[in-house]
């Protein structure tokens, strides 16, 4: 029979894993119509890491709960940018609960994921694995890299990915013909003489200050005393 202090630990980490899991479920870290979006934002985060420190094992099985988008997305980074505090008995198991759980999320959301870890400069082996494996089995990576043009380029560079010669000229340009595979348009440059303010004194202003009876802005000038 468990002791006090045991049965006390139990049900305590039963209440944070049934608290993480009902966050989980609920949670997008959008604005809602009585909180802010950085009031959810702080709290789901702190939610992230007290279950990643304190029960990484049932934090990283949360991924087989059908948790939203928007948490699973977290959870893998989360997993991914802390591999040392893993045990190497569970990183395998870790490492398999990622994969699935990024075939499962919309390609948006699994790249904004991956794309974190890029955001973070986590770049180990095992997340240039993971990033590897994640874009080598899209079931169309050429139509991957023309819509999601932006964020598979960086995911490429960051992950020292090699493409096809053709698939890499259109995310990186041509090497032969510069960084970029289409010519700038050319704009003439401005010289000196170009920048100098106009002068005021146009010839038609000469015209019409030439003019009798005219002024310089074209107005009528006063006649001057006559000489006899």
């Amino acid at each position: 029979m468990p002791s006090a202090p045991d049965s006390l630990r139990v049900r305590v980490a039963y209440e944070d894993v049934i608290t993480f899991i009902n966050a989980a479920f609920s949670c997008t870290g959008q604005r809602e119509y009585y909180g802010a979006r950085a009031g959810q934002q702080v709290s789901i985060a702190f939610l992230h890491e007290y279950m990643r420190v304190n029960y990484r094992r049932l934090y990283a099985r949360c991924l087989a709960v059908d948790v939203n988008h928007f948490n699973r997305g977290r959870i893998i980074t989360g997993l991914l940018s802390t591999t040392d505090a893993a045990e190497p008995s569970e990183r395998a198991l870790e490492g398999a609960l990622v994969q699935v759980a990024l075939r499962q999320l919309p390609a948006p959301r699994a790249l904004d994921a991956l794309d974190g870890l890029r955001r973070a400069r986590v770049n180990n082996r095992r997340v240039r694995a993971v990033i590897r494996d994640y874009l080598a089995g899209r079931p169309d990576p050429d139509f991957d890299a023309v819509k999601y043009r932006g964020r598979i380029r960086a995911l490429a560079a960051h992950a020292h990915l090699r493409s096809s010669p053709e698939r890499a000229r259109f995310l990186f340009g041509d090497p032969a013909k510069g960084r970029r595979s289409r010519p700038r348009c050319s704009t003439p440059s401005a010289g000196p003489t170009s920048r100098r303010r106009p002068s005021t004194s146009s010839p038609t202003r000469w015209r019409r200050a030439s003019r009798p009876g005219m002024g310089c802005r074209g107005r009528a000038s006063s006649p001057g005393p006559r000489t006899s």
